[in-house]
């Protein structure tokens, strides 16, 4: 199912990854359609890679999935992570923000603002983070047909984001990557989406 123009914006060029708003994974197909559906007890486990950082997630939660990192409390926790590896001390307008507004926001802001080194490093790791989940779902369906991200964050931070590091960490795949150049990846937009496709879901089955 191809979203309506207007709907969505590419982010480098028909599973879904949702961000912060649960855990849907492509079922099939359907006349053609991609069909989604709830897979929140399934959490894919996530190697750190080569950031020491990954002893904080580990301490706290004991297990560290893609769904934690590609959250909200994700970049709050990134952005504790990265605060205590690079040191130095938030102003004292930053910390009444936070305990004032939604952390979270106020971190992704402060890095799209150029404003805090911290911040900036923990966008570009949740960047990161996405691209590598992104490119894997892209492998495991075979996504020629693209892949639309949605969710409640990256519609706030596409402006902002850094494209370069989401395109770099994307082709990381070997000789798979020319795979990976065949597939466009698009950010949702439209905050209905959800209930557009539960509504068109539900009119197929009266048919």
């Amino acid at each position: 199912m191809r979203m309506p123009e207007g709907l969505t914006v590419p982010l480098i060029h028909e599973p879904l990854i949702p961000l912060a708003v649960g855990s849907k994974k492509n079922l099939g197909h359907k006349n053609g359609n991609v069909l989604a559906g709830d897979v929140g007890g399934t959490k894919t486990n996530v190697a750190l890679f080569e950031l020491k950082d990954g002893r904080l997630f580990l301490q706290k939660y004991g297990h560290v999935s893609w769904e934690r990192l590609l959250s909200g409390q994700g970049i709050c926790d990134t952005y504790q992570l990265m605060r205590e590896v690079r040191g130095g001390n938030e102003t004292d307008a930053f910390k009444a923000k936070m305990k004032k507004e939604d952390p979270a926001a106020v971190i992704t802001k402060t890095a799209m603002e150029g404003t805090d080194t911290v911040c900036m490093e923990t966008l570009d790791l949740f960047v990161r983070f996405l691209a590598i989940e992104t490119a894997q779902l892209a492998l495991k369906f075979k996504a020629t047909g693209g892949i639309y991200i949605g969710g409640g964050i990256l519609p706030k931070i596409i402006k902002g984001m850094n494209r370069e590091v989401f395109n770099n960490n994307f082709m990381q795949s070997g000789r798979l990557n020319s795979l990976l150049q065949m597939v466009p990846v698009n950010v949702i937009l439209n905050d209905n989406t959800a209930l557009l496709g539960a509504g068109y879901y539900a009119a197929m089955s009266i048919e």
